[in-house]
Parts: C-alpha cells; sequence; structure tokens
C-alpha cells in the first residue's frame, strides 16, 4: 500500500499456484481479474463526475497517439 510516494505497508497471504507459501517477492499474473477492477474504479470516478464516459482518450493522454508504442 502507498500512500503519495511512501510505500507503508507489504505483505503476502496465502499459497502461490504450486502450495508454495507466498512471498512479497514472488509475481503473480491477476488476468482478467482486473477487468472488474478496472470497470468498477471508472464507474466510481464517472459517479464523482471526475470523468465522463464520453471523454476522448485524448484528453487523459494527449501524446498517447503521437509517441512510438514500446512493447
Amino acid at each position: 500500500m502507498w500512500v503519495d510516494d511512501r510505500e507503508i505497508l507489504t505483505m503476502a497471504l496465502g499459497n502461490s499456484m504450486t502450495t508454495v507459501p507466498a512471498t512479497t517477492s514472488m509475481h503473480y499474473r491477476i488476468g482478467g481479474a482486473t477487468l472488474f477492477f478496472q470497470s468498477t474504479l471508472l464507474m466510481m470516478l464517472v459517479e464523482q463526475g471526475r470523468l465522463s464516459l464520453d471523454d476522448k482518450i485524448v484528453r487523459w493522454f494527449p501524446d498517447l497517439l503521437a509517441s512510438p508504442l514500446n512493447f
């Protein structure tokens, strides 16, 4: 967990997919579950009036299409 630019909590709970106890140094692919988090956050921001579903992407990322994609 971070507050502004300061890390205030790092922890790992449970086991990995191979039943090894989880550590904070492990990487875990969250996959499609992030869609639910992102859509919930998006709708919360819309409800707060901080953005609109009709906003163009260029409003929030003006240089997105001007720069080469680094994949």
